[in-house]
């Protein structure tokens, strides 16, 4: 039981180094995590790339499959604002807009809106640079 602690600690901190320094971070993070739990460099580099490698192959077979089923709501060549976040802030209305028409007042709409935000995007990474600390001063990494 106490591996999993340290193996669920290492996903957290990588939500932290993928943001920080993308994929090779996070890469990095867990070669040293293998090399922190015995294993020698080559396992640990070997180990980490399949495991990257694998989620990489995943997310594309989820994607295709996704894709056909979704063609229809692709509308090539219109855009809101080209490089601006309109889309984002647009999306976030529509859900604030569709939680408003299902009966949720205006007010509890939005803050629900917002604090799903908070949870899915801004929290994780700095729960996972704590949690990448906490594993440095154990010497997990």
């Amino acid at each position: 039981m106490y591996f999993w602690g340290r193996v669920l600690g290492l996903e957290a901190a990588n939500s932290f180094t993928t943001l920080a320094g993308g994929n090779p971070a996070a890469l990095a993070t867990q070669v040293r995590f293998y090399q922190q739990q015995g294993f020698d460099t080559t396992t640990a580099v070997t180990s980490s790339a399949l495991v990257s490698l694998s989620s990489l192959l995943i997310k594309l077979v989820l994607f295709l499959i996704a894709l056909p089923i979704a063609w229809s709501s692709f509308h090539f060549g219109h855009s809101l604002h080209k490089g601006s976040h309109a889309k984002v802030l647009y999306g976030l209305l529509v859900i604030i807009l569709g939680l408003t028409a299902a009966g949720i007042s205006k007010n509890q709409a939005t803050a629900a809106v917002f604090v799903e935000r908070t949870f899915t995007a801004y929290l994780p990474p700095i729960v996972g640079w704590f949690t990448f600390m906490w594993m440095r001063r154990r010497e997990y990494l």
